[in-house]
């Protein structure tokens, strides 16, 4: 095992290499997210988004049922069905403990 220096280097090479190879591939899904405003031009903030959701994944004892968890979590097709997700209704239960000053709950 490596030293934490060498293992951020060497996830970032393949992060670089995951980046490259998705270009490459030329999906509209994935093209559409790296040309999010959040994203243009700067591969660096998608690669910590992705590190965030990987070290994130990686602390749970199931990653991989954590990430179908999450991705169920955001997944909306419709208005209706994004107005009602749970990601809203946590967002706006949210947003009300905070405007009432309580924020044990977040």
């Amino acid at each position: 095992m490596g030293t934490e220096a060498e293992t951020r280097l060497l996830m970032q090479d393949v992060l670089d290499e995951l980046l490259e190879e998705e270009y490459g591939k030329g999906e509209e899904d994935f093209l559409e997210l790296a040309g999010m405003s959040e994203f243009n031009r700067h591969d660096d903030e998608m690669g910590n988004l992705i590190g965030r959701i990987y070290n994130q994944m990686m602390g749970q004892p199931f990653p991989l049922r954590f990430l179908d968890e999450m991705e169920a979590f955001y997944d909306a097709q419709t208005v209706d069905e994004w107005e009602n997700s749970g990601f809203m209704k946590n967002l706006l239960a949210s947003t009300k403990n905070i405007s009432s000053g309580n924020t044990s709950g977040i």
